[in-house]
This record gives C-alpha cells, structure tokens and sequence, in this order.
C-alpha cells in the first residue's frame, strides 16, 4: 500500500492537551509564598522529577516532593489530557519536556493542591525547586519565566542529585494506586525511576540517503514492513509501489504534503512522517516524524489499517538505532511494546512484519527476565504465536514437496546455498542421465564446476551423483523464487529469497554480509520481520 493519496476533504487537527493560560500563570503569581511552610520549620523547597508509566496505557508524570515532610503529589501530564492518550507525548530532551513540567507545576499550585495548615483553605506557592536533572533544571526554569512566572527564585532551580531514593520511596504508593486503577496484578511491576535527560544520548537515527532512488527504496521498505497482512508482504506489490514511489516521490512536493497534513489529512500525515525520516525534499527531522505519525493515528479520518501501520512506524521510532551505548531504556522498550500491541489490535490480530520481527528479536528477548513483558501486552504473544505456526507448516509442506524430488530444488554444487521453492527456478542436466537422478543447478558457472562430478553418473541407470539432500528451502511463493541462507553479523539467521535477482547476486550478497564480521552492526536481519527477507 503506497502513501501517495491526496483527499479533499481535510479537517483540522485539535490537539486534545489543555493548555495553561496566561490567567492561569497570574493567579499562580498571585499565591502567597514564604521561605517556609506549615509550623515555619519546613522550608518551602520542592522536588521534582519526570517518570514514564509503563502500564497500559503507558503516559508520563511529574512527581513532586517536600522533603523534610511527608507532602508528595503526582501530576500526569500534559495537565488535562485523557490518560488513555498519554502516549502521544514522549519527550527525548529536557527541552521537549520542558513545556509541560512547568506547566504541571503551575497547575498543581494553582488549583489549591497544597495549603498553608491543614485547617486552611488558602494555597501556597513554593519558593524555589529543585530536581536531579542538571538540563531539566534549566530547560525548566527558563520555561516558567518564558511563561510569566514573576518570582526569579523559580527561574533558578537547583541541581540536587540526594533525593532521588527519596523521591522514588514517596512515589510507590502513588504507583501502586495506578496499578490497582489499571487492573495489573499487584508484585508484578516495579515503579519506575526518574527519567535522566542529561546522560541520555540519541544515536544516528537512519542512514542519509545518496540519491531519490535510494530515498524512494527506503520509503516503500519501511512502508511495506509496517502494512498488516496475512501471510506475509505481497513483493509483488513492493514492487509495483517501488516502480510509483520513484516516479511520483520527486513530483509530488513535500510543501503540499505537509499542508494537507496539517490540515488533518491521515494518510499525508503518514506520508510526511517518512519523508522526515529520509530527507526527502525536507530536512530530516526524528521528533517531527513523531509528530505526524501521532496526527495520523489520533486523526478521525483514519482506518484502523492506516492507524496500525502509522503504530508499526512507532515500533521503529522508539527502536531502531536510537542509543548509542547499544542499550534500551525501559522507556524506549515499553512504548514500542505499546505501539506493537495497538499495532496488531487495530489490525484484527494481523501482525506486520515490523510487528513480529520486534516481538522476536527485541521483546521475547527482554522478557526472559522481565515479567512485566508477560503480564502486558497478550496480543504481540498470540501473534508471534501464530506466525510461528504458520512458518512451520509452510515449512512443513515444502519439505514434503522436496522428499519427492530432493534433487530438483536445491544447486547439486557442492557449496553451493542455493535452493528453490520451485523446480523452474532451476536448470536441470540436459544429459543422459535419467529422469529422477538429474541434478539441478542454479546457473551456467555451478553446472560448469559440478561437471567433473558428475560427469561418471550422467547415463542410464547410473546412481545419483548429488550427495547433499536439503533440510530445509524456501516456502512456496507465487512468481517462483531462489533462496541462500545469509549469517548476520548479530549471529541470526536470514534466508534471502528473490523471484528477480540470479543466483551470483545472491551469492555476493551472502558473501558481503557474512564478511563484515560478528563485530559489524545491522546486517539483513535487523529490516525484515521473522528469518526470511523477500527481495
């Protein structure tokens, strides 16, 4: 399914987060605030820190703490956006958190939260606050002045790394409430710690693309990879969208698409969010992309396939050669977990190969140790279930297919990798040698070197000259396709199959990976869903 459909009739987007107005910021200033708070031997000093709720659905809060008394309090945010849309802000930095922490702390304060004694009615303001995150400490207060906040004790927020184990024993119980209101199992999830935006660094997202052409391949790939359908990717309709994107990408200007996305077109929404990711006719932007893929999935106007597909772009957002030790945040993991499950939940029960390539080289990985995998998301287990069970019957069925003609679906050269799901696909012995003995090569060169071989058995009656018989070979396709086994430089496994490509180019392609070395990042099968790759 190619992205390139312009529709008329747009509506506008409506953010759904509640903004803070400027007489919400004057009453704020207009709060008392002392040095001191209470009996006057508390001083009036506030903690703060950011942490993401990984329970579905998962969403962001600001904890606030009083550390020389037992007065805490827990703010989702953005301030008066439903729960159940929390995941649509995900800030990476301080400064995309910024906005919304002063915003929670203004309302908190604002809407009487605290008093001054417990027979008051009247709130208080804090003197100043403090947080252990040196950039949320600055980000944040620059934006409580940009807002209007008039006291400069707030603008200047102190760095103060001692409360963090204080901050995350105040917020249990708050997190227990939230797992209880949510319906998880008690002993099952651990509450989760402040968010470090400091000493978190984002990798190269994608590669740069050299030309259209490879723009346009990217494009279709990530597209055809995030698509739900049964059995798999249609490679001929990859194809045929390759064939459109090239044509019609350089044409069709990214001003335009961006414009009808922004007036609340889903699809172009979706198509712009890739266009953000490979440079195309627009500078390459990680957090815009975001920002357009959450457009087309909140949008009204979009069909649960596109929504599914815009979820499954998510996957790769939150995961895709993001962090630049190597490692996932737990952040990171559970909005993908998340985006997957609503992935396939939009879908009917239909994985897409992003969906299922996460689930079984990241998420089953993780959950090995981590129960809370297991708890949430039931859906992304039933489907890799399920496709698990597809590939071994297809499996299963081609071995039985082969038992009967072992020799016509494999190159008899020994060495050789590769195999076929039809017996077209490969040229038989043209000699003597009977009917059900003939082996079967995968170009002129491998029958060529084979020869010497089998040049004794090539006549009536003789034995079969092939002494390899294959386990295993691609399952059936409809136009026919060849097949080699590739080793990743990760250690997996991925059986590229190609109905187009000869046998020499899949074997140099074999040869190029498997020479990178197991120190060597990405490999085939950090793009493809499951073990096969389809070219």
């Amino acid at each position: 399914m190619f992205i390139l459909i312009v529709v008329k009739t747009c509506t506008a987007y409506v953010t759904v987060s509640q903004r803070i107005t400027s007489m919400s910021v004057e009453s704020f200033n207009k709060i008392p605030r002392g040095l001191r708070i209470g009996t006057g031997r508390v001083p009036n000093v506030w903690y703060f820190d950011v942490r993401y709720i990984q329970l579905e659905p998962p969403s962001h809060v600001v904890v606030l703490l009083q550390p020389e008394s037992s007065l805490a309090h827990t703010a989702f945010v953005p301030v008066g956006q439903p729960q159940h849309l929390g995941f649509t802000f995900f800030p990476e930095t301080a400064a995309e958190a910024a906005g919304e922490v002063a915003k929670a702390l203004i309302h908190t304060f604002a809407s009487g939260t605290f008093k001054k004694n417990s027979s008051s009615s009247t709130p208080y303001a804090p003197w100043s606050f403090t947080t252990d995150d040196r950039n949320l400490a600055r980000e944040v207060g620059a934006e409580l002045k940009r807002l209007g906040v008039t006291a400069p004790e707030l603008w200047d927020i102190k760095f103060v790394p001692r409360l963090r184990k204080q901050a995350d024993a105040a917020f249990g119980p708050a997190f227990e409430s939230i797992r209880a209101a949510r319906g998880f199992p008690s002993a099952t999830f651990n509450a989760p710690t402040g968010i470090s935006f400091t000493n978190f660094k984002i990798a190269q997202w994608v590669e740069p693309k050299s030309s259209e052409i490879d723009a346009a391949l990217a494009y279709c790939k990530r597209l055809a990879d995030a698509n739900p359908k049964e059995g798999g990717a249609d490679f001929a309709d990859l194809r045929k969208d390759i064939r459109i994107a090239i044509e019609v990408l350089p044409k069709r200007k990214s001003a335009t698409v961006l414009s009808e996305a922004d007036a609340g077109n889903p699809r172009a929404a979706l198509e712009y969010s890739l266009r953000l990711q490979f440079g195309i006719q627009c500078t390459a932007s990680r957090p815009l992309c975001r920002k357009y893929l959450i457009k087309a999935v909140l949008s009204e106007k979009a069909d649960n396939t596109l929504k599914s597909i815009a979820h499954s772009l998510l996957i790769e957002w939150y995961s895709l050669n993001v962090f630049e030790n190597g490692t996932y945040p737990n952040r990171y993991i559970n909005a993908a977990a998340y985006s997957t499950n609503e992935a396939i939940r939009l879908a009917a029960g239909v994985a897409s190969p992003v969906v299922l390539y996460f689930a079984k080289n990241t998420l089953d990985k993780l959950a090995e140790g981590n129960i809370e995998f297991r708890a949430q998301y039931k859906r992304i287990w039933a489907a890799k279930a399920k496709r698990e069970q597809e590939m071994a019957e297809a499996d299963s069925k081609a071995v039985l297919k082969r038992m009967k003609q072992p020799n016509r679906y494999m190159c008899a050269t020994v060495g050789c990798p590769v195999m076929a799901d039809s017996g077209r696909m490969l040229s038989k012995c043209s000699g003597k040698c009977d009917a059900d003995k003939k082996p079967s090569y995968c170009g002129k060169e491998c029958q060529k070197a084979d020869w010497k071989n089998h040049k004794p058995f090539c006549r009536p009656g003789a034995a079969c000259s092939v002494l390899v018989r294959p386990e295993r070979g691609p399952s059936a396709s409809k136009d026919g396709a060849i097949e080699v086994p590739v080793r990743n430089p990760n250690g997996t496994t991925t059986f590229v199959s190609s109905s187009t490509l000869d046998s020499e180019t899949l074997k140099e392609m074999k040869a190029i990976v498997e020479a990178a070395g197991p120190f060597a990042s990405g490999g085939l099968g950090d793009a493809i869903s499951m073990e096969r790759m389809m070219i």
